[in-house]
């Protein structure tokens, strides 16, 4: 660049002086130097004249490329574009950097740059330098045009790219995909606009790529802001900042139910339907969605991002359908049934929304109960209806539905406390309870007391429910009593049906029934003897010779007392078994404890009358067999056989009890008198000639007895 001519070694020293300041170009001229020669004098007024002339006469450079360019190996643009003095190239602090700016500044109001789709020459900063492909192929120039009003650099000036956005040719960076994409974008959702938002997000994933952190951060907020993302099933675009709700971008691992793909929100597949699964663009989008907060679908995100949140939120949950909150359990039970370490059931219990025939209800605040078609073996309704039970919804079970099935669906609900009945035991039990047994229905509560044998594994410690059941008056009982009807002579039986506490009810177990027989009110249940429920609620299941001898002396302030034979039989073969001799003997001596009939029976087993008298008024038998002949006879006898009532215990009667054998000489007077009295008949004669025999065959006994006394005596 020649400014004035110059001549020989001050032309070859100020070459070298130029240089040094950083040009990539000769700006020869008459500068001022020192003596030195190795600098220019920046305080002469001719070299400020000189420096203020070098921009225009490099600026027209260009003119001088464009004029002679068929002499030129490449093209005058690039060329000058060379020779462009880079600002940071010259020293600071120096002559030349005011140069240097006025050169920028002269440029950027000079239209020079060609641009696509448009012949004529534009000025920098109506251009737009980019190489990213992918961007062109969404803001086609256009676009560009239209909606920024700006245009494309021809592609050959790329090696240029420094020096021209130096110029204020513009870099395409994040802020401008936003203004651009805020612009194009409608409320109507196409399938066009959907193909230029996966481009626009794979831009936008770059460019974020080059800045900062922090200014990241402040780009995801505001692309939050904008309505650009497309859901599936909405006609809309919409912002991420103004939903509240979880936003999903979908995977083709996973098979959602329609209810529960229609309510979540999710981002349209046909954002990348052009791209291969596995793309780097599709992942890069999907990493983008991610960063601004759109979660990567899968079951425990549902899960937990979505429907336990809306459990947890009143206001949500009832905003939504019962199909939909259907659809949400029985989507958690299919994961719960097939991988259960998904569900947190515990956290899920204590949110949860179920169907009753009362509406949604949460177990953890209320009792919750199988109807039978979960496999309840307890109509709750028709069996107890007493109560107005909470019950589980039949719509959660499938028409048709397995067997199997419905054995799993009926675990998962049961670790959601949803129970069969009465359980677990809670405030509510006790109210479910008492309103069972105040109605005081016996058929119902044969029923609850066998419900309550079955689960009693479900309350067995539960001490304070224990004793509950324990006081209450509730248990069904039945106890036989008999009357003498006077008319027809017969013995009526007569049962009482009644509740009662279980400690004065009474279990039929052989042994009560053979020493108490109908003399208690037992349990009116078939329950099971061995069950452990009905010995720890206080049953009596056991008894002692205390209370079978307490027993037997009740019996005995009866005047009148039904029973049969084989039943005393039994008792006193128990009190001869398990009594001490010398207590026994006491007993039978000092308490009336012997049971005549007033009637006899041919089968020890009826039930007759009779009253219990005391060992003076017994004896074993009458070898006349005139007592029982006349008895009916007889207005008063103190005296009655025993013989022909306990014959089989004939030895514990006359070797244990002591009983008499035969009746005294003077009853056997005393009955000869009474016969006297009546008409004489063969009959009578012979009866009394037979008591003579009698009363003689004890004389000789007596003859007998008392001579060998007097030989024993004599020896002596």
């Amino acid at each position: 660049m020649q400014l004035q001519n110059g001549h020989g070694l001050n032309d070859y020293l100020m070459k070298r002086t130029i240089l040094k300041f950083g040009f990539t170009f000769i700006i020869q001229a008459d500068f001022e130097v020192p003596s030195s020669r190795q600098d220019i004098l920046s305080d002469s007024i001719w070299n400020q004249f000189l420096l203020n002339e070098i921009p225009s006469i490099f600026l027209s450079s260009l003119d001088t490329f464009y004029q002679e360019q068929s002499f030129l190996p490449i093209d005058p643009l690039h060329l000058f574009l060379y020779f462009l003095p880079n600002e940071t190239s010259i020293y600071s602090n120096n002559l030349f950097t005011p140069v240097c700016r006025t050169i920028h500044r002269l440029l950027r109001s000079r239209r020079f740059l060609p641009v696509i789709n448009d012949n004529n020459l534009h000025m920098p900063n109506e251009c737009v330098f980019i190489n990213d492909l992918t961007i062109k192929e969404i803001l086609t120039p256009e676009l560009l045009y239209n909606h920024l009003n700006l245009y494309y650099l021809k592609d050959d000036l790329y090696e240029y790219e420094k020096q021209l956005y130096e110029l204020g040719v513009h870099h395409l960076g994040h802020n401008e995909l936003i203004n651009f994409i805020k612009q194009i974008f409608t409320t109507e959702i196409t399938i066009e606009n959907k193909k230029i938002l996966s481009k626009w997000f794979c831009c936008l994933y770059r460019c974020l790529n080059e800045i900062s952190l922090i200014d990241e951060q402040k780009v995801l907020k505001h692309i939050q802001s904008l309505k650009i993302f497309p859901l599936k099933n909405y006609q809309e675009f919409i912002s991420v900042n103004y939903i509240n709700q979880i936003i999903f971008f979908p995977s083709n691992n996973i098979q959602l139910p329609k209810l529960i793909e229609n309510d979540l929100m999710i981002i349209n597949d046909e954002l990348w339907m052009n791209l291969e699964e596995n793309s780097i663009e599709r992942i890069q989008i999907q990493t983008l969605l991610e960063r601004l907060g759109i979660q990567r679908l899968t079951h425990r995100a549902i899960c937990e991002q979505h429907i336990y949140p809306i459990f947890e939120n009143d206001k949500l949950w009832k905003e939504k359908s019962s199909e939909t909150l259907i659809a949400y359990v029985m989507y958690i039970f299919d994961l719960w049934s097939k991988q259960n370490h998904y569900i947190d059931m515990s956290r899920l219990k204590s949110i949860v929304q179920l169907l009753t025939n009362h509406g949604f209800k949460q177990p953890i605040h209320h009792s919750i109960y199988f109807t039978p078609k979960y496999g309840n073996p307890y109509d709750l309704l028709k069996d107890f209806n007493a109560y107005n039970w909470i019950l589980i919804s039949d719509e959660y079970i499938h028409e048709n539905s397995s067997l199997n099935y419905r054995k799993k669906l009926y675990e998962f609900f049961s670790e959601l406390d949803i129970s069969n009945f009465l359980f677990p035991i809670n405030n509510f039990t006790y109210e479910q309870f008492n309103s069972l047994i105040k109605i005081q229905s016996i058929s119902m509560n044969k029923k609850l007391f066998l419900a309550l044998q079955e689960t009693y594994t479900n309350f067995h410690i539960n001490e304070l429910f224990l004793n509950y059941l324990k006081e209450s008056i509730w248990i069904p009982t039945i106890q036989i009593f008999y009357t003498y009807n006077e008319q027809n002579n017969l013995i009526e039986l007569n049962k009482i049906y009644k509740l009662d506490k279980s400690n004065n009810i009474y279990i039929k177990t052989k042994q009560i029934e053979q020493l108490f027989g109908q003399h208690i009110q037992y349990i009116d249940i078939d329950i099971d003897i061995n069950s452990s429920f009905a010995n720890d609620i206080g049953l009596i299941k056991h008894i002692t010779l205390v209370d079978v001898i307490s027993m037997l002396l009740n019996w005995c302030n009866n005047s009148i007392f039904y029973t049969s034979i084989s039943h005393m039989q039994n008792i006193y073969q128990y009190i001869y078994e398990n009594m001490n001799i010398n207590e026994l003997r006491d007993l039978i001596n000092t308490k009336s404890i012997f049971f005549v009939p007033y009637s006899s029976s041919l089968n020890h087993t009826d039930i007759v009358r009779g009253r219990f008298v005391n060992i003076s008024e017994v004896y074993w038998y009458d070898s006349t067999n005139l007592f029982i002949k006349y008895s009916s006879l007889l207005k008063i006898t103190n005296h009655y056989l025993l013989e022909s009532y306990y014959n089989e215990q004939k030895t514990i009667f006359l070797d244990i009890f002591s009983i008499r054998l035969n009746p005294t000489i003077e009853e056997y007077i005393n009955l000869l008198v009474h016969i006297s009295s009546l008409e004489i008949t063969e009959n009578t004669i012979q009866d009394a000639f037979l008591i003579f025999k009698t009363i003689g065959k004890f004389c000789e006994q007596s003859n007998n007895l008392i001579e060998k006394k007097d030989l024993q005596s004599k020896n002596f």
